[in-house]
C-alpha cells in the first residue's frame, strides 16, 4: 500500500498504533493515555482512516513492518518521536529554553528538578520537540508515572522505544543493543518514585550508547556520573501588592499563563486596570507555580479574579479541578504535593511539617533548636533538611559571606502547616519557635549597642519575618526583654 509508506501520523496517533500492536483494547488504551474510552476509539479510527486499513490486525502488522524496516540503526524511524501531543499553548520560559537547548546538545545527561507543579514535564516535552533536528534518530518520551515497581522500569523504556523482547536475553541488554548506534534524545519523565532503577538504566545507556543524550525530570537528582542538574524556577511574578502598569504586567510570564488559561473558560476576560491587582496577587500568592496558576485560572469560568484571590487561603480546596486527561498526580495541587510528600522518609516528613512554623528564610541553627524532640534526633535534622532540598520541597539560599538559609514556597508552607495541624503539633512548635526568637531578640537588644552593631543589624534583618511572627504571639504588654 503506497498510502501506508507515505503517511505521517501525529505523536498521539503513533502511540495509539503502538498500543494496538501490543494488543491493548480501547478501554486499556484510554487508561494508558488518560482519556475517555470514546476518545481512544476515535484515535484508533483516525489511524485506520489515514492508513487505509480496516482492522486492528492490519494496523498491528503495519507497525511491526514499519519498525523493522526503519534503517540501519537500532531505533525505529516511525515518526522520529513519540512526544505526547499538547493541547494548550506553551507560555514563557524563553530564557530557560535557550539555555537548556544548548545544554542538552552538549551534556549527555541533564536532569530538570523542581517542586511539584513547577512545569518540569511540559518544559522537557517542549525542549524535546525543539531538539528534533539535533538528533537524527529523534526524540523519545519515556513516561515513568504508570510504573509502580522498580523491576518494571526496563520494560517501560522498551515499550516507549518500541523495542521488542528477545528470547533468553535480558531486556536491559536488548535495549542497549537497540540504542547502540543511535543518535537520539530520550526524555525520561518522573523518575523520583523509581529513582534507583531509573538511575541504573540511564547510567547503563550512557556508558554503552555514545550517541544517546538523556533529558530527565525528577524531584531529586539521579546522582550519577556526568549528570548536570538544572533546577526549574517558578514563572516570573511581580511582588504581591507591587504597583506595575498594564504593559509591564502583560509581559510577565505568570500573568500571561493565567490569562491564556482563564480565557479558555472565560473568553471575555482581559487584563484591565480594575483586575490587574487581583491577578498579580493571585500569581504571586501561588509562587508562580504553573500547575497552581492553571488550576486557579480554570475557576475563572465561575468566579471573578478577586473572588479567586479571596479563596486562596484554602488553596487546596479551591484548586481541585484539573484536566481529566492529565495524570492523576497533576489534576489537583493537593495531589501533586502528596506525590512528593509520600516519597519522603518519616524523618523528612517530621522536619518538613515542623518547618511550617517559620517565616521567610531560616538558619540551620534555628531549625535544629525548634524542630528536634524525642522523635527527631538533633543529629538527624541537617541530613533530613538536605534531602528535602534535593527533593525540591525546601529551597536553600546562598549568599556570599553568610551561612546557607532555608525557606519554603508559600504553597508548600500551607501544605506543611496542614500536616502539622493534622498531627496536633501546632501549639508545641509555635511555642518553641517563639521562645527561640524571643531569646534571639534579647541577645540582639544588647549586641546592637556594642561594637558588633553592624553584623547584628544584618542578622536581625535576615530574621525580621520570624521575629514579627514570634512577637505576634506574645500576650499584650509583653516585650522580648520581659519574656523568659
Amino acid at each position: 500500500m503506497n498510502r501506508e509508506s507515505d503517511v505521517r501520523l501525529t505523536p498521539r496517533e503513533l502511540e495509539v498504533s503502538r498500543l494496538v500492536r501490543d494488543g491493548l483494547t480501547d478501554r486499556e488504551i484510554a487508561a494508558r493515555l488518560f482519556v475517555g474510552r470514546r476518545t481512544a476509539e476515535w484515535h484508533v479510527k483516525q489511524v485506520f482512516n489515514k492508513l487505509g486499513l480496516s482492522s486492528r490486525a492490519q494496523l498491528a502488522a503495519w507497525v511491526v513492518r514499519t519498525e523493522t524496516t526503519g534503517g540501519g540503526s537500532g531505533m525505529p524511524r516511525i515518526g522520529r518521536n513519540n512526544l505526547p501531543a499538547q493541547f494548550t499553548t506553551f507560555v514563557g520560559r524563553k530564557d530557560e529554553l535557550a539555555q537548556l537547548g544548548e545544554l542538552i546538545t552538549k551534556s549527555r545527561l541533564v536532569t530538570l528538578t523542581a517542586t511539584a507543579g513547577a512545569g518540569k514535564t511540559r518544559l522537557a516535552v517542549e525542549l524535546g520537540a525543539r531538539a528534533l533536528n539535533a538528533f537524527p534518530d529523534g526524540t523519545w518520551f519515556v513516561d515513568l508515572v504508570p510504573v509502580r515497581s522498580e523491576q518494571l522500569v526496563a520494560k517501560q523504556f522498551a515499550s516507549a522505544l518500541r523495542v521488542r523482547e528477545r528470547p533468553r536475553q535480558d531486556l536491559s541488554q536488548t535495549l542497549i543493543e537497540s540504542l547502540s548506534e543511535s543518535r537520539a534524545l530520550l526524555v525520561v519523565d518522573n523518575c523520583e518514585h523509581v529513582i534507583d532503577a531509573c538511575a541504573s538504566m540511564v547510567a547503563a545507556i550512557l556508558r554503552s550508547c555514545t550517541g544517546v543524550n538523556i533529558l530527565a525530570t525528577s524531584r531529586e537528582p539521579l546522582r550519577i556520573e556526568g549528570e548536570v542538574v538544572w533546577r526549574v524556577p517558578s514563572l516570573a511574578t511581580p511582588g504581591p501588592n507591587l504597583r506595575i502598569d498594564l504593559r509591564e504586567a502583560a509581559e510577565c510570564e505568570a500573568i500571561r499563563l493565567f490569562l491564556d488559561r482563564a480565557q479558555s473558560v472565560a473568553s471575555d476576560l482581559h487584563l484591565t486596570s480594575e483586575n490587574l491587582g487581583s491577578i498579580v496577587n493571585v500569581c504571586s500568592s501561588l509562587d508562580g507555580l504553573p500547575l497552581a496558576i492553571e488550576l486557579a485560572a480554570a475557576r475563572a469560568g465561575s468566579l471573578r479574579v478577586d473572588q479567586i484571590l479571596s479563596r486562596l487561603q484554602d488553596r487546596f480546596g479551591l484548586l481541585t479541578s484539573g484536566s481529566r486527561s492529565a495524570p492523576p498526580k497533576h489534576r489537583t495541587l493537593q495531589a501533586a504535593i502528596d506525590w512528593s510528600h509520600d516519597l519522603c522518609t518519616d524523618r523528612e516528613r517530621l522536619v518538613f511539617r515542623r518547618l511550617s512554623v517559620f517565616a521567610g528564610t531560616t538558619s540551620l541553627e534555628a531549625i535544629e533548636d525548634v524542630c528536634w524532640d524525642r522523635d527527631l534526633e538533633l543529629s538527624a535534622i541537617a541530613a533530613s533538611l538536605g534531602s528535602l532540598v534535593d527533593k525540591s520541597l525546601v529551597i536553600a539560599e546562598r549568599e556570599a559571606g553568610t551561612p546557607v538559609r532555608f525557606r519554603m514556597l508559600e504553597t508548600l508552607n500551607h501544605y506543611a502547616m496542614d500536616q502539622l495541624i493534622k498531627h496536633h503539633e501546632v501549639a508545641t512548635f509555635r511555642n518553641r519557635h517563639a521562645r527561640f526568637f524571643l531569646s534571639f531578640a534579647e541577645t540582639a537588644f544588647d549586641k546592637l549597642r556594642g561594637p558588633e552593631l553592624q553584623a547584628w543589624h544584618a542578622s536581625v534583618g535576615r530574621e525580621l519575618s520570624n521575629l514579627r511572627l514570634a512577637l505576634d504571639g506574645l500576650p499584650p504588654g509583653r516585650t522580648p526583654a520581659t519574656c523568659a
